[in-house]
């Protein structure tokens, strides 16, 4: 894996934010594994937008990258798309309906880096779905979604905390009197 350069954080970060301002944002690089005898190297990077006019009930973004490359085409049957949907996202805090990639206003990039990636098709549009490599992504999926679903408590219970706070204030007068 010397031979290939991996996308890294701040490449990763940069291309996110241009997308819109991010409430959230965790990239997880994982060592290098042999997955089908070849070397390879994952990260994921997942970002949650600040801006909530996405609705919850819309998909959220899959970007693709081979090699620092994107894949833009025939996500259908790419190891990328059918490691996220392996995932089972509600445990995160994130809503997904059954076999599919989460909803709301997030932003999940998968890079798989590699000097011997293996295609479907001569396009080079679709990573083949070997279940050494779906297993090594769903494994960065899920330490990425580990991170997000730790924010997403800490913030629910700050709110949580925050409704209880105003309630006192509200009837306490009324206990004191």
């Amino acid at each position: 894996t010397r031979s290939v350069l991996t996308v890294g954080e701040e490449s990763l970060a940069k291309s996110i934010q241009r997308l819109g301002e991010v409430d959230f944002f965790s990239v997880v690089t994982r060592k290098p594994r042999i997955c089908d005898f070849k070397p390879v190297v994952v990260e994921v990077a997942i970002a949650r937008f600040l801006d909530k006019s996405q609705s919850e009930e819309q998909s959220s973004q899959l970007l693709r990258f081979a090699n620092r490359v994107p894949l833009q085409f025939d996500k259908a049957s790419c190891a990328i798309t059918k490691a996220v949907e392996s995932v089972n996202w509600r445990s995160y805090g994130l809503a997904q309906s059954k076999n599919s990639i989460p909803q709301g206003p997030y932003v999940i990039a998968v890079s798989v880096t590699s000097p011997f990636i293996k295609f479907k098709n001569a396009s080079k549009e679709t990573i083949d779905a070997s279940d050494e490599l779906v297993e090594e992504i769903r494994l960065a999926l899920m330490r990425a979604g580990q991170k997000l679903g730790r924010h997403i408590r800490r913030e629910t219970k700050a709110a949580d905390l925050e409704r209880k706070l105003q309630h006192i204030e509200k009837f306490g007068p009324i206990l004191v009197d």
